[in-house]
């Protein structure tokens, strides 16, 4: 922050010269995001990866800033550089950059992430999260085979990200075609994790991977995970009615201080069939219910609401 103070001031706003030294002042961001890169690790693993080639380092840093601070596409780098400071004093065109991204290779990415899979500790909490981004294109093969949710004339690809709870740092980046639902992803995106070193990750997944499939697949594997089931699984269902009639809250539900939640956790025996005749049990499989007074409220007021009009 002592550099953050040198480059505020009572300076004038200054502006790019043809003679001299160039007095232009759109550092602030840029230089954020170069402190992150260096704390990070960032910049250190892309040298290591690179094998100290530092011009292709800030070349990729560069690209890696530049949509997220303009929202434009590449076609415009060069145009950038010219009036704001980036990593990179060489002039990007669309040629350098495709010439550069041709450079990069799958043995690359994978250098990479096996670098940030050990900057992490053991058994650390990882979210997994993917979104849909409609495109003009269609010559990429995940796009082709996207489709609009929306049924928009406009094809799309999914886009999937791993990131840590503790640090939020992102640990693994994939695209997929749009059409491919998050449950068929899941199997990808383990594999990738596994043969990029990641380990003992503890993975946090949203109700579109949950299948019975996957549950058996993460049993098989070992791998731990904490899933949100849907209410109509089959083992949820028999825990709900377990609970049976209730008008405020059931009494089986207790309340966690810490976290202001009602919650119950049961104890699930389930087996999968693997190879042949053998059976794996899953280990410390449990489901947790949670319940949600305000929501419990709202629907006793208007079903109440309801009675009043009948």
């Amino acid at each position: 922050m002592s550099e953050a103070e040198k480059l505020t001031g009572l300076r004038e706003p200054g502006r790019p010269v043809y003679d001299g030294a160039d007095q232009n002042r759109f550092y602030g961001d840029i230089w954020l995001l170069k402190q992150i890169a260096e704390e990070t690790g960032i910049r250190h693993d892309l040298e290591t990866v690179f094998d100290g080639n530092r011009e292709i380092v800030v070349d990729i840093m560069t690209l890696a800033m530049f949509p997220y601070l303009t929202k434009f596409n590449y076609s415009r780098v060069a145009r950038w550089q010219k009036v704001a400071a980036a990593p990179s004093s060489r002039e990007l065109t669309p040629k350098a950059i495709t010439l550069l991204t041709q450079f990069i290779t799958e043995q690359h990415r994978m250098d990479l992430l096996r670098l940030r899979a050990a900057r992490l500790g053991k058994d650390e909490l990882c979210a997994v999260d993917s979104t849909s981004r409609s495109a003009y294109g269609w010559s990429l093969a995940d796009i082709r085979w996207g489709k609009n949710r929306e049924r928009l004339p406009l094809e799309q690809t999914m886009e999937v990200v791993v990131y840590t709870l503790s640090s939020h740092m992102p640990v693994y980046y994939r695209t997929f075609p749009g059409n491919m639902p998050d449950s068929r992803s899941i199997e990808t995106i383990l594999k990738d994790l596994e043969h990029a070193g990641f380990k003992e990750l503890i993975l946090i997944t949203d109700r579109g991977y949950e299948s019975l499939r996957n549950l058996e697949k993460y049993i098989l594997r070992g791998q731990s995970m904490v899933m949100c089931a849907k209410t109509g699984q089959k083992d949820a269902v028999k825990a709900i009615n377990g609970l049976g009639e209730f008008s405020a809250r059931p009494e089986e539900i207790v309340v966690v201080s810490e976290a202001m939640v009602y919650h119950k956790q049961f104890e699930i025996d389930y087996e999968v069939e693997s190879t042949g005749q053998a059976t794996k049990k899953a280990d410390r499989l449990k489901l947790n219910l949670y319940f949600d007074p305000v929501r419990r409220g709202l629907d006793l007021m208007e079903l109440d609401i309801a009675l009043s009009f009948q």
